[in-house]
């Protein structure tokens, strides 16, 4: 997969879309790892619930660290992002060419998203 996406690109000739979609396979093996137990969902709370994570990854995968950048008010649904992100780790190392020793990613959460899965 990570080689289609060089072919595509060329040799460091697109460097921001390589991050870009990089991050995109970051957010999505994040989000893959998410749930929230569907028995304290109701209608009127789903759209309610959101938060954004930083999450600051070297450039060989490893998370430094994560926060919250903007916390939902339901603690059950913070706990569950932050289990989301501890389930993916490592992430994938940086791809080739990009230079950086780490980079901070930002993922907004939205229980509506999640919904689509349950």
């Amino acid at each position: 997969k990570d080689r289609d996406v060089k072919q595509v690109l060329g040799r460091g000739s697109e460097n921001g879309i390589t991050i870009r979609i990089y991050k995109m396979e970051v957010e999505d093996r994040v989000k893959s790892n998410w749930s929230y137990p569907v028995a304290l969902v109701n209608s009127g709370s789903l759209e309610a619930l959101e938060a954004t994570v930083v999450i600051k990854v070297k450039s060989d995968g490893n998370i430094l660290k994560s926060w919250f950048k903007r916390r939902s008010s339901d603690v059950i649904f913070n706990d569950s992002v932050m289990k989301a992100i501890d389930r993916s780790a490592p992430l994938p190392p940086f791809p080739e060419g990009y230079r950086k020793s780490y980079d901070e990613i930002e993922i907004n959460f939205n229980l509506s998203e999640l919904e689509n899965v349950l």
